[in-house]
């Protein structure tokens, strides 16, 4: 919801901006940065789009202040205005593809207690951790295909983000993640 509320505000401030309307595009503005603290804040994930879209959404408000002591500050705050809003559309644009994605049931999570293994065979017991984490997968995409159902491998994930997300505890390393669904 509050997703929605910033974009328009966004809107709004761009809009006022371009029919010099300052005191209201100011206020607008700083409306704009707020709900946008807030929409990151009450988000569950923050990716590296979302810091990009602060980033810039900061840089733009500080060179659009009258004050400010830059060179060349109107043409930095309107590049740093497109720049906001071609960021703004494409993070609006990959949400509204999302629920024509495949349905999925559930995600198998695979990880790994390295300790383990170090502990009775050292440097190679990652290795073994690995190849036992691998006939894992593979037993799950076994028994996915015999349900008529598709999964993927995923490998590209940030292992801090997941652990925090599912709670997994600090001894135990994400490794694989398995989403189960409809095939298309």
């Amino acid at each position: 919801m509050i997703g929605k509320i910033t974009f328009i505000l966004l809107i709004l401030t761009i809009a006022t901006g371009f029919i010099k309307k300052r005191k209201l595009h100011e206020q607008l503005a700083l409306l704009t940065l707020f709900s946008l603290f807030l929409h990151v804040l009450e988000s569950p994930s923050f990716s590296l789009q979302c810091y990009l879209i602060l980033a810039f959404s900061i840089l733009t408000f500080l060179t659009g202040l009258k004050v400010s002591k830059i060179k060349s500050r109107v043409k930095l705050h309107v590049l740093f205005s497109v720049i906001l809003l071609i960021l703004v559309v494409f993070h609006v644009f990959s949400l509204a593809f999302l629920p024509k994605l495949p349905a999925t049931i559930g995600t198998r999570i695979i990880t790994a207690d390295f300790s383990r293994t170090t502990s009775k065979y050292g440097e190679r017991g990652e290795r073994y951790v690995y190849l036992e984490a691998g006939h894992s997968a593979q037993n799950v995409y076994l028994q996915v295909t015999a349900l008529n159902l598709g999964s993927v491998v995923v490998g590209a994930f940030n292992d801090q983000e997941v652990q925090n997300v599912l709670s997994i505890p600090e001894d135990h390393k994400p490794i694989y993640l398995i989403p189960v669904g409809y095939p298309v």
